[in-house]
């Protein structure tokens, strides 16, 4: 299911999927095949997932938890302009209004419903960047300490999560334009 919808936006990159693994975005360039494809890591489930400045993103099983390599650099305030654009989407399609929080956060009345994480590696002979996105859709968000929401639990329902994935690949293709 998400294979399909990462090849419909992305259809010469590679895909790969984990039932569970400590972190997509530690772990995403040791499933590089050649360093010019666009490479999407995602897991049903994250045992060590990292947010900014390496804080612990929890990641049960119900959200989407990905990372994709870009073969370039994206730019440095992407993950805002990915927040903007996400925002627009999330209430066009799912009817949710939500709020971009600087500089790579949605909220939903100030509870945390997704982040982005951006790498940028810059060397003499390869630049490249790798955006990690994680997004409480119908997981659980009971953590302590942590003040967050799911779209279940602003809708009241669970949403397929490959339309939720398939809305977001969308909005990455479009901020990259």
């Amino acid at each position: 299911m998400y294979r399909e919808r990462f090849k419909k936006h992305f259809p010469d990159g590679c895909f790969f999927y984990r039932r569970e693994i400590s972190s997509t975005q530690k772990k995403i360039t040791g499933f590089l095949k050649q360093k010019d494809k666009i490479t999407l890591l995602i897991a049903a489930q994250q045992t060590d997932g990292i947010g900014r400045y390496e804080r612990k993103w929890f990641s049960p099983e119900g959200g989407l938890w990905f990372s994709i390599y870009f073969p370039f650099l994206l730019p440095e305030n992407f993950p805002l302009l990915f927040a903007r654009n996400l925002k627009q989407a999330f209430k066009k399609k799912f009817g949710i209004t939500v709020q971009v929080k600087k500089p790579n956060d949605l909220v939903y009345r100030g509870r945390k419903l997704a982040g982005f994480l951006l790498t940028r590696n810059f060397s003499k002979s390869f630049d490249f960047s790798i955006l990690g996105i994680g997004i409480n859709v119908n997981n659980e968000v009971n953590f302590d300490g942590i003040n967050a929401i799911s779209i279940r639990e602003i809708l009241g329902k669970n949403l397929k999560l490959e339309d939720v994935f398939d809305e977001v690949l969308k909005t990455i293709v479009k901020t990259i334009k």
